[in-house]
C-alpha cells in the first residue's frame, strides 16, 4: 500500500507497468496525466504476451456496481487495449464503465462477465463511431449466460465502422448480434441493416443460439455489407442450419474478398454455400469443412 501512495509524487511519469491485486489498494486520487505507455492490471494479472498497443488496461474480479476510482476512469479514456474479466454487476460496457465513450480504444476483450446483457446500444453508435470511434478488434467469450445479443436497440448503419476482427467464443445464450423490437428468435445472426465495411476476420465457436448467419434472399445485389471479409471460421455451432440463405439467382458480391472458409462440427448444417454466394467468392483459396 505504501508503494502505491508513493506513486502519487511521480505525476510526471510517462511509462508505467504495474499490477494491483485488489482494487481497494488503489488510491482514489492517483493520476498519471502524462503517460505515453502503460500496462496496468487490477484484480487480474494477465499472462505475458506480445501486444501491438502501447496503452493496456486489464480489469478483473471487481464489482462494477461500486464507483470506480478516479485513476481508472482516466485510464479508460486513454487505453487502446481493454480487457474485462469476471467483473460482477457489469450489465454493459458503456453505461457501467464510461458513458462518454472510449475515444482511443482499439481492442476490447470481454470474458466471464456473467451479469452482462449486451455490449453496447445502437444509440451509442453513430457516423463518427460513437462510443467506439477507433475499435478494431472485439473478442467476447465464456461464462456469460445473460448475454443474448452484442448490441441492443435499433441497428445503426454505421455500427462498428473500423472493426477488423470479431471473435465470439462459448456463449451459450447468444442468438443475435443486434436486436430491436421488430426482431424475433428466428432472425439471422446478422441482418441486412448491419454493415461491417472493414471487417476482415470473423470467428464464431460454440455460440448456442445461432440458427442462421445471413439471409440474403431479400438483399439487393449491390448491397455489400462485408466487402473486406477475408477469413470466416465457424465451429461447434450445434443449431446452425445455414450460413447463407438465398433464394435468388442473382450473384451476391458482399463476400467477394473471402479467401478462407473453415467450418467444423455443425451437425445440422444443411448447405454450405448456395450458388448465388459461391459464384461471388471468386477469391476463395482455402476451404475446410468437417460437419460432425
Amino acid at each position: 500500500m505504501a508503494s502505491l501512495i508513493e506513486l502519487k509524487s511521480l505525476s510526471s511519469l510517462t511509462v508505467l507497468e504495474m499490477h494491483v491485486p485488489k482494487i481497494y489498494l488503489l488510491p482514489h486520487n492517483l493520476l498519471f496525466p502524462h503517460l505515453s505507455r502503460f500496462s496496468i492490471s487490477i484484480g487480474y494479472k494477465p499472462p505475458p504476451c506480445d501486444n501491438i498497443h502501447s496503452k493496456l488496461l486489464f480489469l478483473g474480479e471487481i464489482d462494477a456496481r461500486r464507483p470506480l476510482q478516479q485513476c481508472i476512469t482516466f485510464l479508460l479514456k486513454e487505453t487502446e487495449h481493454l480487457s474485462l474479466q469476471r467483473i460482477s454487476g457489469l450489465k454493459n460496457v458503456v453505461d457501467s464503465l464510461d458513458k462518454d465513450g472510449f475515444r482511443n480504444l482499439k481492442c476490447l476483450f470481454v470474458e466471464g462477465c456473467n451479469d452482462m446483457e449486451y455490449i453496447v446500444t445502437g444509440n451509442e453508435l453513430n457516423e463518427d463511431g460513437g462510443v467506439f470511434p477507433k475499435l478494431e478488434t472485439l473478442t467476447v467469450e465464456g461464462e456469460m449466460d445473460n448475454l443474448k445479443v452484442i448490441c441492443h436497440g435499433p441497428p445503426s448503419h454505421y455500427s462498428f465502422r473500423h472493426l477488423k476482427v470479431l471473435k465470439l467464443f462459448e456463449l451459450s445464450g447468444l442468438w443475435n448480434f443486434w436486436d430491436d423490437h421488430d426482431m424475433h428468435s428466428n432472425q439471422p445472426f446478422f441482418n441486412e441493416k448491419m454493415k461491417f465495411p472493414t471487417l476482415e476476420e470473423l470467428e464464431i465457436w460454440a455460440v448456442g443460439g445461432i440458427v442462421e448467419l445471413w439471409n440474403l434472399s431479400d438483399v439487393e445485389e449491390e448491397v455489400q455489407a462485408f466487402p473486406r471479409l477475408v477469413s470466416l471460421i465457424l465451429g461447434d455451432l450445434r443449431e446452425l442450419r445455414s450460413i447463407w440463405r438465398s433464394k435468388n439467382i442473382v450473384i451476391h458480391r458482399s463476400f467477394r474478398s473471402l479467401k478462407s472458409l473453415r467450418v467444423f462440427f455443425c451437425p445440422k448444417l444443411e448447405i454450405l454455400c448456395p450458388f448465388s454466394v459461391a459464384a461471388g467468392i471468386e477469391q476463395l483459396e482455402n476451404l475446410e469443412c468437417f460437419i460432425q
